[in-house]
């Protein structure tokens, strides 16, 4: 056993903070032998077990749909997981000791760390204003922004069977949202935690699901397939649910669980970071994900472009030097001053992230190669620099979408 502790690590004073967070600065020696002690009882999974699913799937919708557990999503996920994979119609349990189960077997998670972004947000699609929940993926919300920016608003050549499964896709789990927000009074742009761990339960049990009727209405109502439901349905013997790596979690996913003839939004913390998921998948099936990704990054990199425009700042026809890496990088040069240039850049990765930080590609290097070889012109030789760089580690994969 390694006696090297982790910064993420939980703490063995058994504090359930990170190590970084807790006793990292310390004099304090822990002995790691002897840290492997039996697993406790967990009273909150048997009560999961032994208590009826439909009663559960309500109480663990309405917690996440509370700001204040904005912040707490590794442990309602591991909840809505548990409940998920042990779905059973027994009688409804007492909730009151259900909480009391929770706040002493769930009372923290060293996996968790103040949420950056909001609890809540908006969205307009299709001329719908939406309430939308991002979850703690800081850049969720942009990255849905901007897929369904170049998808529907930009002229672009993809499929239109893709274009019209994600119109489908978005509007129901959009629709769906809309409909627990209203039920729950929440608006949009809402912050959430602030340093408290203790789940907060001010909310009032109510019944979250959707019938068959319900679904078929709003697709009618949209005129949408309703089969477009089954996208996000989660399969009950995904093997993912069985590996313990909450990155490989299936409901993130497919965040509806089909219970007792009824559909249950069970992650719908995790509403947008799925529909991102989503999109990528559609965009592997019908074969145009990399061109979607060309798309994406042709809109971030205008919009970096329009951005100096607005301020003021002219664009050049100064060249560039060789670049050796074009298919990640795209850079000009604008001029904002009379004796005064902004080498733009716009760095995005749609490789692997070791070809991008395994020294393949250097952006330092590549700004110093850019300005020592201008300085070389005469007429430029005297001018000051300014870099502009944009670095967007942004990953389109059929299972995984990651923006630094």
């Amino acid at each position: 056993m390694s006696n090297k502790i982790g910064r993420n690590e939980p703490c063995p004073c058994g504090s359930g903070k990170k190590y970084k967070k807790c006793c990292i600065d310390s004099n304090k020696v822990f002995d790691l032998n002897h840290t492997i002690q039996a697993k406790k009882e967990n009273k909150t999974y048997n009560f999961i077990e032994s208590h009826n699913s439909s009663q559960l799937l309500n109480f663990i919708i309405g917690l996440q749909l509370v700001p204040s557990n904005h912040g707490k999503n590794v442990r309602m996920e591991e909840l809505a997981t548990h409940i998920v994979t042990n779905l059973n119609t027994k009688q409804n349990g007492d909730l009151r000791l259900f909480k009391q189960h929770l706040n002493k077997d769930f009372a923290f998670n060293y996996m968790e760390d103040l949420p950056e972004n909001l609890f809540s947000e908006n969205v307009i699609f299709y001329g719908g204003n939406y309430t939308v929940f991002p979850g703690i993926y800081g850049y969720a919300i942009e990255i849905f922004k901007n897929l369904t920016e170049v998808i529907f608003t930009q002229t672009n050549d993809l499929p239109d069977e893709f274009k019209n499964q994600i119109y489908s896709g978005v509007t129901l789990i959009l629709e769906l949202g809309k409909i627990l927000s209203i039920k729950f009074n929440i608006e949009r742009n809402i912050e959430g935690s602030q340093n408290e761990t203790k789940f907060d339960y001010s909310f009032n049990l109510i019944d979250t699901s959707f019938s068959q009727d319900e679904i078929i209405e709003i697709c009618k109502l949209h005129s949408i397939e309703p089969k477009i439901i089954n996208e996000f349905v989660v399969d009950l013997n995904d093997e993912g649910f069985s590996n313990n790596d909450p990155e490989e979690n299936p409901l993130l996913t497919n965040p509806i669980v089909q219970f007792d003839n009824k559909y249950y939004f069970v992650l719908i913390s995790n509403q947008i970071n799925a529909l991102n998921e989503f999109i990528i998948r559609m965009s592997n099936h019908y074969n145009c994900n990399q061109k979607l990704t060309e798309l994406y990054h042709n809109n971030l990199w205008y919009e970096q472009w329009g951005a100096c425009d607005k301020i003021g700042w002219e664009l050049t026809d100064i060249k560039l030097p060789v670049n050796n890496h074009h298919t990640i990088t795209k850079e000009r040069i604008f001029q904002f001053d009379q004796n005064r240039l902004t080498y733009a850049c716009y760095i995005h990765n749609d490789k692997d992230e070791e070809y991008f930080s395994g020294g393949n590609f250097n952006l330092d290097n590549r700004i110093t190669e850019v300005i020592t070889e201008l300085k070389k012109e005469p007429s430029l030789k005297d001018y000051k620099f300014l870099t502009l760089e944009r670095v967007q580690k942004f990953y389109i994969v059929e299972k995984s979408i990651l923006q630094i």
